[in-house]
């Protein structure tokens, strides 16, 4: 299904509860995808706020989990003074072809959002920092190596990080760590 048929079934309500997760997930990396659902979103929300809300949240659609978990992390950043944000939103920066970086609460602390057949070269890891991968959303190949959501990866300093790509796209987390010597 074209990538516009799919922004416009997510946003009407037209898919089932299963495709409606898949979508979502498939929006923390896929930007075209994520671009068209909130052009369609604004565009309809400026015509009758009112009567689309049935529309666009079905009455007995159940909330999406992923809005469940940032609604309870805005009321704890409200009740205790924790910070959060959208992970949509923010100050993404270009890294490659295909490829853009959000810094979290420190450099070492990265989202990274690849596109679907994005490509990164093999390169060498730094010698005074280990890396920790994390697979959020999609899927990543690195050196060969399948990781899909869940997925775990430390690349030891100094070694060679493996070329990396994605077939569908992902999104992933990735933590540097000073390397103390010892």
């Amino acid at each position: 299904m074209p990538t516009h048929e799919t922004a416009a079934d997510f946003v009407l309500g037209a898919c089932r509860a299963r495709q409606r997760e898949v979508i979502a997930r498939q929006r923390l990396y896929d930007r075209k995808l994520d671009t068209q659902v909130c052009a369609l979103e604004m565009l309809l929300s400026a015509m009758a706020p009112a009567a689309l809300a049935d529309i666009i949240h079905p009455a007995g659609s159940g909330e999406h989990l992923w809005q469940r978990v940032c609604d309870a992390v805005t009321q704890e950043q409200c009740a205790g003074g924790c910070g959060s944000f959208a992970c949509l939103g923010g100050v993404w920066e270009h890294h490659g072809p295909g490829i853009a970086a959000k810094t979290l609460w420190s450099e070492g602390a990265l989202l990274i959002r690849c596109e679907p057949g994005a490509f990164e070269d093999d390169h060498a890891q730094p010698d005074d920092e280990h890396e920790h991968i994390i697979v959020i959303a999609g899927d990543l190949v690195i050196g060969g190596r399948s990781l899909s959501v869940g997925d775990y990866l430390r690349i030891p300093a100094g070694t060679t990080h493996g070329a990396m790509h994605t077939r569908s796209g992902c999104l992933i987390f990735t933590q540097y760590e000073a390397v103390h010597p010892g």
